[in-house]
């Protein structure tokens, strides 16, 4: 996840078809993370983290050191990560194709050397390109798709609906269930892990000297900051109406949710650990999140 305070102007970002729509696959990475292929300036392909919390396209060293151009800088601007802040240089991407369509005019963030380095990829796509269609993201079956509208599914899927949110940034929004009792959820294909706070995890009758809670591994984002988290394991999860039973859940009070306005509430990052146990459909436009079941 990365979202950043200022949400660069979409208007600066333009978006067109392709002649032809070559094939784009989805690789799932060992973190459990969607990763696709684009081309940059006419270069690559180059593989992106896909990212609905990032507000705005990300790149990474790696990128610099493939690119055979220079990007333009264009300035410095604040980032909040999960776990952090940091003042990051901008540059210019005139041209990145992917899915078979053409983004111009992009700004996107330079992040220096960090820990998203270790997921060896060279960026991350942001709102600025996905939230210029229909988002289908599909583990299961290596794929994704960045729509014109809502995809035909068959009658005998088994499918969730719910209407979202969009924040400052473009990042989703939905209302989640935690043991029965509503979570504000952001949507955040960019998360490893799902995570709460804890004023969610004080409903669920939490502190953190709990008995049962584990420590888990440091959270660590696009900053080089880390922060500690306990392990809980809930009841059930539902979201849109589709039930997960015995999720395991992630407790700390990231900056993040400060950042994104839900520190003063129960709150949670809601990752592909979960999500990813479903084909997940984001309507931009139609504010819409449609989770679908695999097969069988």
């Amino acid at each position: 996840m990365m979202h950043a305070i200022y949400a660069l102007a979409l208007a600066l970002t333009s978006a067109g078809a392709l002649a032809e729509r070559p094939t784009t696959p989805l690789m799932v990475h060992s973190s459990g993370l969607p990763v696709t292929e684009v081309t940059i300036e006419g270069h690559g392909p180059y593989r992106f983290v896909i990212d609905t919390a990032a507000s705005s396209t990300v790149v990474l060293p790696s990128l610099h050191a493939a690119l055979p151009v220079k990007l333009e800088k264009r300035g410095e601007l604040e980032v909040n990560g999960a776990a952090g802040s940091a003042e990051v240089a901008t540059v210019a991407i005139r041209t990145l194709d992917t899915q078979g369509r053409r983004f111009t005019g992009l700004t996107a963030f330079d992040m220096p050397a960090g820990p998203v380095d270790a997921l060896q990829v060279h960026g991350i796509l942001g709102a600025d390109v996905l939230a210029q269609g229909v988002l289908d993201v599909d583990l299961a079956q290596r794929r994704w798709a960045l729509r014109d509208a809502m995809p035909s599914l068959p009658i005998s899927a088994q499918n969730h609906r719910t209407a979202i949110t969009l924040d400052d940034a473009l990042a989703p929004r939905v209302t989640v269930w935690i043991d029965s009792y509503p979570i504000d959820a952001v949507v955040d294909t960019g998360a490893r892990a799902t995570i709460i706070n804890w004023r969610a995890a004080s409903l669920l009758g939490l502190t953190p000297q709990s008995e049962g809670l584990r420590a888990g591994s440091a959270v660590k984002g696009v900053s080089s900051h880390a922060s500690a988290n306990a392990v809980h394991i809930a009841r059930k999860l539902e979201v849109a109406g589709a039930l997960i039973e015995r999720p395991e859940l992630r407790i700390a009070d990231l900056p993040v949710f400060e950042v994104v306005g839900l520190a003063d509430r129960p709150a949670m990052i809601l990752g592909m650990d979960q999500l990813g146990r479903y084909r997940t459909i984001i309507d931009y436009k139609g504010l819409e999140l449609v989770l679908v079941a695999p097969a069988g």
